[in-house]
């Protein structure tokens, strides 16, 4: 297969992962990139768009990651393919096109507009970050299998396809066109190992090697310690964000005037170094002027607590969270009290910073670690 991109960074050759996976992936319309981080499944995925006889791509994502899939035709070298992001941007019309929506919007409106699309065009639908479909009985697992059966090619991206249960693969594998006919419950008895109270609850698995053969028709699964030789087991992601239009008129005021007002609170910044720190702020949805402080947007709204929420769901085990801003750590504490995270902060004393260390590291139960940046 033709590798068609150019990155000013990496070039205009496919690494020998993406060499390997685009072997097997040729000639299936539907397959699933089950990549680690960092090995390239979104420059795989457009390469295989470029060069197949599609003329939309549809990208279902997490909601901050959507954006990026929106600039990537630019940097990786086709900026001819014009793209757009639910719920604006309509591109359906261009002679090839990228439209990105995210998981929830899949439900409602998003989904309906998704489908027309699939059902007017030739379109390759990407599901990115798939254990996002993981629950079967989830009305964004079921919105996805309808849409892909509209889809001309399917493509399932993901760094980690299993994270709790063997049950995670029964809805990512449905949107490859596998198990037609198989209800999630005869897929749990063939491949689930039961047991817990009433023997309901999966606690393992069983039938291994028949659901390998399964997963290896129709995907292909990548580690970084395979592929990336004295690689660090580290990833580094850039997250590109927007800013809710509150945020944004205020970061432009800010920006252009040195000076806004935020809920009858005047706040100006009359050095550089201040305007910083307040453009800073409101990125984070917060002023803070005089020991007050005033929120943009309630946490459920803010751009960066819901991009914390989707990759701490996009991974398999524990998250660190640094925050420069005190209310800052205060508001992730709430947000995500339900993973009983564990807190680095200012005024600690040498045994509590251990308690808290040795919880984190652990504590199953104990998901997240909020920590001040100074102090962590």
């Amino acid at each position: 297969m033709k590798w068609h991109l150019k990155h000013k960074k990496h070039g205009n050759k496919p690494r020998d992962v993406q060499v390997e996976a685009m072997k097997r992936s040729k000639g299936r319309a539907r397959y699933g990139y089950f990549l680690e981080q960092r090995l390239g499944k979104t420059p795989l995925t457009l390469n295989d768009f470029m060069s197949s006889d599609c003329d939309g791509l549809i990208t279902v994502a997490p909601n901050s990651f959507k954006l990026d899939w929106a600039l990537a035709p630019a940097e990786w070298g086709v900026p001819e393919v014009k793209t757009g992001v639910w719920p604006r941007n309509g591109v359906s019309n261009a002679e090839k096109f990228l439209y990105s929506i995210n998981y929830e919007a899949t439900r409602g409106e998003g989904g309906r507009y998704s489908t027309e699309i699939l059902k007017q065009r030739r379109c390759m639908l990407v599901f990115d970050e798939s254990t996002w479909i993981k629950n079967p009985s989830s009305d964004v697992a079921k919105a996805a299998i309808e849409l892909s059966k509209d889809a001309h090619m399917v493509r399932e991206l993901n760094g980690t396809p299993l994270t709790q249960s063997v049950m995670d693969y029964y809805p990512q594998l449905r949107v490859l066109g596998e198990l037609n006919g198989v209800n999630p419950y005869a897929f749990r008895n063939t491949y689930a190992q039961l047991g817990g109270y009433m023997g309901k609850k999966v606690i393992g698995m069983q039938n291994e090697q028949r659901l390998y053969k399964l997963l290896d028709r129709c995907s292909f699964r990548a580690l970084r310690k395979d592929w990336l030789p004295g690689h660090r087991d580290m990833t580094q992601i850039d997250v590109n964000l927007e800013m809710t239009k509150k945020q944004a008129a205020h970061y432009k005021e800010m920006m252009e005037d040195f000076y806004t007002v935020v809920d009858g609170l005047h706040v100006s910044a009359e050095l550089v170094l201040t305007q910083m720190d307040k453009l800073r702020q409101i990125s984070s949805c917060i002023i803070m002027d005089h020991g007050a402080h005033r929120w943009l947007e309630e946490p459920k709204n803010n751009p960066k607590v819901k991009a914390v929420a989707d990759l701490h769901d996009s991974g398999p085990g524990k998250t660190i969270v640094v925050h420069f801003y005190k209310p800052s750590g205060i508001t992730l504490l709430e947000a995500f009290k339900k993973l009983k995270p564990a807190q680095l902060r200012g005024g600690m004393t040498p045994e509590q910073m251990v308690a808290e260390k040795r919880r984190f590291n652990e504590d199953p139960d104990c998901r997240m670690l909020i920590g001040q940046i100074t102090t962590s």
